[in-house]
């Protein structure tokens, strides 16, 4: 049977199509996906860390604010960066993202931020740990829920404005994009520290509240 055979020149042509889709997938979807859980999983660590060494508000916000502009200018080109489950659902209603993709982040997001704070939890003292409620986001003692979600939708939506404006609009977007992100952030905290503790990070705020709770008992 020699290589010019229909049928071996068939299979081959078939191999060729997966290596291609497993390429194509790769890089559309699987790095992407990677990217978003080893962002998400250095931001809440660095982020709980913050709370037991960066000595208060304006040190917390400034490492939170310093972390995520690193982490987007790495990842910009490779999952956008978003580290957050509300930026994915923003750029998926604007069609930035797929849904499988919008999906698979946000999993991959959860993911990072649970083993960012697996990581926290393993560093730190037990004695520390729980002094700082683990770095957890709670509200404050005169905060409703109510409140504090109405605070966290606004703050979240200064963040997105900043992220569409600055990276994704082609009329409005700039190099200085992780810059610009990062001081909302800073922002952000600083503005919502009255309510409390972090703000308008979605992820770190679901995963440091279980994680306070779990890892602390």
């Amino acid at each position: 049977m020699s290589e010019n055979d229909p049928i071996l020149a068939s299979n081959k042509g078939k191999r060729f199509r997966l290596w291609t889709d497993f390429g194509t997938f790769f890089e559309e979807t699987l790095r992407p996906v990677v990217a978003e859980f080893v962002g998400t999983m250095f931001f809440v660590f660095i982020g709980t860390m913050s709370v037991a060494g960066a000595g208060g508000m304006l040190g917390v916000a400034t490492a939170h604010g310093l972390i995520i502009t690193i982490i987007v200018a790495a990842l910009a080109d490779i999952s956008g960066g978003h580290v957050n489950p509300a930026v994915t659902f923003a750029l998926f209603l604007t069609g930035v993202i797929n849904p499988l993709n919008a999906a698979l982040y946000v999993l991959s997001q959860l993911a990072g931020s649970i083993t960012g704070a697996a990581l926290t939890r393993g560093i730190l003292s037990k004695t520390t740990y729980v002094s700082i409620a683990g770095g957890a986001t709670m509200l404050g003692p005169d905060t409703t829920v109510a409140e504090g979600f109405l605070a966290e939708i606004v703050l979240t939506s200064i963040l997105i404005l900043t992220i569409l404006l600055t990276g994704v609009d082609n009329s409005t977007k700039t190099s200085l994009a992780p810059i610009a992100i990062g001081f909302a952030v800073i922002v952000n905290i600083l503005a919502g520290w009255v309510f409390a503790t972090e703000a308008a990070v979605a992820a770190a705020v679901i995963v440091n509240i279980l994680a306070g709770w779990v890892f602390a008992t």
